[in-house]
């Protein structure tokens, strides 16, 4: 969804603020975060040959909350 454009939608909308606190997890999530659920998401998640995703998580991270 992200080939082409950089919010999921084509324009900063209610997808992104849903998807982001889950796709967030594959840039990583913080080592002292003890759920287990953000584990098996980190762990199952990567954007290492998704660039369009990596750039998304950072440009999400950066918005104000949603």
């Amino acid at each position: 969804m992200l080939t082409g454009r950089d919010p999921l939608m084509g324009d900063f909308s209610a997808p992104d603020c849903a998807a982001y606190p889950f796709l967030k997890f594959a840039a990583g999530r913080d080592p002292g975060d003890p759920d287990r659920f953000h584990l098996i998401l980190e762990e199952h998640q990567t954007p290492d040959g998704h660039p369009a995703l990596a750039r998304w998580i950072d440009d999400m991270a950066a918005r104000p909350s949603c």
